[in-house]
């Protein structure tokens, strides 16, 4: 009969007599983040370092100005320009779904329209790179043959977008038309008269 050695490994053991107590600051803990970079402190419930938020711009009041990190056609455009001209802002952003199921509407809107005093203007939120949302905003535009005059909003993300915020825009995407005289005559983030109590509100 045949016997195998059974083989225990050495246990090693240490003793400890000396414990180092030093501990990082409080700063270790302080994250570190972008000049004017808005973040959501879920202790708050709120954004820190976002813009205060404005009630939606009604029909009847003047339109506020365009605040834009840059124009895609690199020039520099402002709405006194098209004073005399009804002008439509499409607030949108390429990362919402819904905004991009609403192009072939508004190409639709722009060909009905290409031959009358209407110039309709795309504002996407803003983000900490505006360049590279710039290149993706050529790009969708191209595959989905959407001709029109864009731009960039102001800020590093859609909680401090300037003119979204201006605008008071709490949806997307949201549309404002702008008569020749500088006067808010539609917005579609504002309830029509008679239905303030249900409009946006999902069924129950």
């Amino acid at each position: 009969m045949l016997f195998r050695s059974l083989v225990v490994h050495e246990r090693h053991t240490w003793t400890c007599t000396t414990v180092d107590d030093r501990v990082p600051g409080s700063e270790f803990f302080v994250l570190e983040f972008p000049k004017g970079q808005a973040f959501y402190d879920y202790d708050a419930q709120k954004v820190i370092g976002g813009l205060e938020a404005k009630p939606s711009i009604k029909r009847g009041q003047v339109a506020s100005p365009l605040k834009v990190a840059r124009w895609l056609d690199g020039k520099e455009h402002s709405l006194a320009e098209y004073r005399g001209k009804v002008v439509v802002l499409d607030f949108w952003g390429l990362w919402c779904s819904a905004c991009r199921y609403a192009v072939p509407g508004m190409v639709a809107l722009q060909e009905k329209y290409k031959d009358k005093p209407v110039v309709f203007l795309s504002i996407h939120t803003a983000d900490r790179d505006a360049d590279e949302v710039a290149k993706g905003i050529e790009k969708f535009a191209k595959e989905k043959k959407w001709k029109f005059l864009a731009c960039v909003d102001q800020g590093t993300m859609s909680e401090n977008s300037a003119t979204c915020k201006a605008y008071g825009v709490t949806g997307f995407p949201t549309t404002v038309v702008i008569g020749p005289d500088g006067i808010v005559t539609y917005n579609s983030d504002v309830p029509p008269p008679g239905m303030e109590g249900i409009f946006g509100k999902t069924e129950e």
